[in-house]
């Protein structure tokens, strides 16, 4: 799983230039964070991930929308997540401006139960890849069939047609992708 991530920063850092160097890993603050399920050490372990008051915005987004929640923030997103939800299942690990979270499931014993995504709109959380490693299979494939652009901003974003198409071919068998 260690390559997929590290090709889909990659992918990313082709798109934006100096993507890569914006996350990168400094230090062992990720060490802080205590019984992180495998998914999320391996991020943390590799990179910091985006500040939440990120100066560029161009190399904001994680996905478009969506920036990979800072180590040095990311106790305080679990936080504000669990204080709505107060489920302990869950870790944020993608956050945006308006509090919609995308969460790693994890059972009892850490294993990946999925990716899911909580919206501040709707107090229902969703599935939507089967895993971590879906997830990051899936957000490649957005990379390596144009699904995800710069704008004329430079800012990244996705054709929404496109998406839904490789989304469910990607995860036939997640509702979330086939709802109207």
């Amino acid at each position: 799983m260690e390559e997929l991530f590290i090709k889909y920063i990659e992918l990313s850092n082709s798109l934006r230039p100096n993507y890569k160097e914006s996350i990168k890993k400094s230090g062992d603050d990720y060490l802080k964070l205590k019984d992180l399920p495998i998914p999320l050490k391996l991020i943390y372990s590799t990179v910091n991930g985006t500040p939440y008051e990120v100066k560029d915005q161009s190399l904001m987004d994680f996905i478009p929308g969506f920036l990979l929640t800072n180590v040095n923030e990311f106790n305080d997103f679990l936080f504000e997540f669990r204080k709505n939800y107060e489920e302990e299942s869950y870790f944020p690990f993608l956050v945006n401006y308006s509090s919609d979270f995308y969460l790693l499931k994890v059972d009892e014993m850490n294993n990946d139960l999925g990716i899911y995504i909580s919206t501040h709109d709707d107090i229902d959380i969703f599935k939507i890849h089967n895993s971590f490693e879906d997830f990051i299979k899936t957000s490649i494939a957005f990379y390596e069939n144009d699904v995800y652009f710069l704008d004329n901003d430079g800012y990244l974003d996705m054709d929404f047609d496109r998406y839904m198409t490789i989304a469910q071919k990607m995860n036939p068998n997640i509702k979330y992708w086939f709802e109207d």
